[in-house]
């Protein structure tokens, strides 16, 4: 929800303790790196989106080509 109304610093406290429980969810991860990417933090949006394609390969991930989007985007720097 947090997300969904633009407040990413709020979205990155709650979805870093959503990966720490939830270490193996994919889905988790995507988010994490989507508030990354809104924060500018580019070199942890990577690593996290690398994570969740790591993530998916095993099962259903619907959002796998918007991942490899984000990863692939342009560097704005960090």
């Amino acid at each position: 929800i947090a997300f969904r109304h633009d407040n990413y610093s709020e979205a990155l406290n709650y979805l870093i303790s959503a990966a720490e429980g939830l270490p193996s969810n994919p889905l988790v991860y995507y988010h994490l790196g989507e508030v990354y990417m809104k924060l500018g933090r580019i070199s942890d949006a990577r690593e996290t989106l690398s994570r969740a394609i790591e993530l998916s390969e095993d099962r259903e991930f619907p959002q796998i080509d918007r991942a490899r989007e984000l990863l692939n985007a342009p560097s704005r720097g960090d």
